[in-house]
């Protein structure tokens, strides 16, 4: 269990290892805008996401 000060949230980034089926490997994507709502960023700015 962790207990750490609760603090406001200036800026959400995206990270994430995937694997990736057509490249039988893994990719790495990422994001500038992201976190808990990438898939929303994904539909509304593909252009953000990156791999």
């Amino acid at each position: 269990v962790m207990v750490a000060e609760a603090l406001d949230i200036s800026r959400e980034t995206y990270l994430a290892i995937l694997m990736d089926r057509a490249h039988s490997g893994p990719v790495v994507v990422g994001s500038p805008q992201g976190g808990v709502d990438i898939e929303e960023v994904a539909a509304k700015n593909p252009e953000l996401i990156f791999k």
